[in-house]
């Protein structure tokens, strides 16, 4: 089955729900040299929510997702282009929320596309 999105014409990769224990990492691995981690942390200094990016190696990436602990959930309202795939763009779009004891409930969706010129 193929995905696709209307006029952005994004190609979805992949798309699902993963809930997360323990402020585990999630793992993404698309090809042997292109990998994402998303990783849950609490800042108690500073409560903002908030993303921090860090590069562990040419082929992997870190995404800390900080302070996402809400309830009620929240995200990344555009696309985030994070690296490329066989000379496409990739990105991330994704959703997290609470349930339980810090159980954390992360929806997401990769896509693809060709560049536009202006990212």
């Amino acid at each position: 089955m193929k995905i696709t999105t209307g006029i952005n014409n994004f190609d979805i990769i992949s798309s699902g729900t993963v809930i997360a224990y323990d402020d585990e990492t999630i793992n993404f691995d698309f090809a042997e040299n292109l990998k994402y981690r998303l990783k849950f942390v609490t800042d108690l200094e500073d409560k903002s929510e908030r993303m921090d990016f860090k590069i562990l190696d040419e082929t992997c990436m870190s995404i800390l997702l900080i302070n996402f602990a809400e309830t009620l959930g929240g995200g990344n309202a555009e696309p985030l282009l994070l690296g490329h795939l066989d000379g496409r763009n990739i990105y991330l779009n994704f959703y997290v929320s609470i349930y339980g004891n810090d159980r954390r409930v992360l929806n997401y969706t990769w896509y693809r596309r060709e560049s536009t010129g202006n990212e």
